[in-house]
């Protein structure tokens, strides 16, 4: 399983300061959470193509961001949700291709946050810092509004990622750790933060 990486709260239509500090996951398989209170008014105030970017995070010792787009990355998804996960410049390896799966989910969608769905994804290459990896209809937004995930008006996303060591030498087996080491971290944190 993969280790936590932090979490980051969008509220009254921007990163909460309180969650601004970075987050090593100190693994090569990590997820970062982000949680998004008042929906609505992040899809008022971020028209189609405007993001909210999530705090840094660590993961296989590179840094991340994810973007939120509420009304769609471009025209084509405008009546979507889109995720977007970006390689910020990090002091190791900044040159080097990093490879990595990723993956995005509800927080209650499990089947998608196990190690064996993630590792059978698209290893998707970030070659440069600030290369960037998306998942541009994530979700109708219609379909969010009727749904289940969007409770009170808020809901959180899950994203994976598995840095991938050795493409070119067969299989590489990444090591998991065991995620619910730390599912009482992920809530002390939610719960301080709330």
């Amino acid at each position: 399983m993969s280790s936590f990486a932090g979490v980051s709260v969008l509220a009254d239509g921007g990163l909460c300061p309180a969650t601004e500090s970075f987050v090593d996951a100190g693994t090569d398989c990590g997820y970062h959470l982000l949680v998004v209170q008042d929906y609505r008014r992040t899809k008022q105030e971020a028209p189609t193509g405007d993001s909210i970017t999530s705090r840094p995070f660590t993961v296989g010792g590179h840094d991340w961001y994810l973007h939120y787009y509420p009304n769609g990355e471009n025209q084509s998804c405008a009546d979507y949700v889109s995720l977007t996960v970006s390689r910020l410049h990090d002091n190791e390896g900044a040159d080097e291709v990093v490879d990595a799966k990723c993956g995005f989910s509800f927080v209650d969608q499990v089947e998608k946050q196990n190690p064996v769905y993630i590792r059978e994804t698209e290893t998707c290459s970030f070659p440069f810092p600030r290369s960037s990896w998306s998942c541009d209809k994530f979700v109708r937004r219609d379909a969010l509004e009727r749904s289940a995930n969007l409770r009170g008006d808020c809901f959180t996303i899950r994203c994976d990622i598995m840095v991938v060591r050795d493409t070119k030498g067969g299989d590489s087996e990444v090591l998991l750790p065991d995620m619910h080491q730390h599912f009482s971290d992920l809530f002390q944190t939610i719960w301080v933060l709330m």
